[in-house]
């Protein structure tokens, strides 16, 4: 699973330069699906949120930037890691696109974060992001940074995966990413 999701990454790093207009008339017929990740908050603007999938490591960011995913269809793991980890599940659709909103929170000593899962009663996050879109920095990350960073992951990645398991024993809601937004409703006005 590792060698899928960081090839796919890495095919991205290499066929990113389009506009979001031209892309949103391509739509995703790979059979993967799309994952968007945004941080449409200034607060703590400076400090990078580290992602995982799946105990993999695909990147981080500040604010005023997204990144763009293609992943296999079917149940998956994501998290984030600021001052504290959180996740959320995600049982992804083949050629469907999903919207995740990196929030801060107030943290001890620095920022810390909250995923949220986007959808079409969001009006205010579906504004921010489609202004993001145009007008933010779309991110992406060589092998060699994704190597890097998943190496300098094996704390936290272990540290997250018994926190997630911990919720599952106890019972205790996990949120759940299941609702595609068609790429129409994401365009420009």
């Amino acid at each position: 699973m590792k060698a899928i999701i960081i090839l796919v990454i890495t095919i991205m790093v290499s066929t990113t330069n389009t506009s979001f207009g031209q892309e949103n008339k391509e739509l995703n017929t790979t059979g993967t699906a799309t994952l968007y990740i945004f941080r449409t908050s200034d607060i703590g603007a400076l400090i990078n949120f580290k992602y995982y999938i799946d105990e993999n490591y695909i990147g981080k960011f500040n604010y005023g930037k997204y990144m763009k995913l293609e992943l296999e269809p079917g149940e998956h793991f994501i998290f984030a890691k600021a001052e504290n980890i959180t996740f959320i599940k995600a049982n992804f659709e083949a050629s469907k696109t999903y919207f995740l909103n990196s929030l801060p929170r107030m943290g001890g000593i620095k920022a810390a974060v909250k995923l949220a899962q986007v959808t079409l009663e969001d009006e205010r996050w579906l504004k921010r992001i489609r202004k993001h879109l145009v007008t933010k920095e779309l991110v992406t990350f060589t092998q060699e940074e994704l190597e890097e960073g998943q190496k300098k992951s094996t704390e936290i990645i272990r540290r997250a995966r018994k926190k997630y398991n911990r919720f599952m024993e106890k019972g205790m809601g996990i949120p759940t990413l299941n609702q595609p937004i068609p790429l129409s409703s994401i365009t420009l006005h």
